[in-house]
């Protein structure tokens, strides 16, 4: 009987600590660094640069322009100003908090996105800056249509 008792107790621990866990991690984005990304400032090619996206939320992208972290929320059309203190590095790899609770909300004067081909070109004219914002973001290859 006592053995009984013992393994039920075990397995309710365990499943709190699962959905403890689910819980916790339910709030945090993991960026990616994707390399096969494109970045442009009016144009040019600033010197330090980096394109990260999300693992699961395929509408979030955090960019690294020079020493600012800004992520795009491509879906509501959103920028945010990411604080490096709040990121943690995973090699070359990052994970933080959800965007809109740990970013201050930057003003954009023009937001496009289209499709050109093999990529999602996303250009924001930043209201902090006064200049256009190009990232271009290529199509993951889908072997199923064949045409590759």
């Amino acid at each position: 009987m006592n053995a009984r008792r013992f393994a039920i107790l075990f397995l309710c621990l365990i499943v709190a600590i699962c959905i403890a866990g689910s819980l916790f991690a339910a709030g945090r984005v993991s960026w990616k660094y994707d390399e096969t990304a494109h970045l442009k400032l009016e144009d040019h090619i600033p010197r330090t640069w980096g394109v990260y996206r999300a693992d699961k939320k395929k509408n979030l992208v955090l960019v690294l322009l020079m020493h600012r972290y800004l992520a795009l929320d491509l879906k509501s059309r959103l920028a945010y100003e990411i604080d490096p203190k709040l990121l943690t590095p995973h090699g070359a790899d990052f994970e933080s908090d959800e965007p809109d609770a740990i970013g201050r909300l930057i003003p954009t004067l023009e937001w496009n996105d289209r499709d050109v081909g093999p990529a999602e070109r996303i250009q924001i004219r930043l209201g902090d800056y006064g200049k256009m914002l190009e990232v271009e973001l290529p199509h993951p290859i889908d072997l199923r249509r064949g045409i590759y």
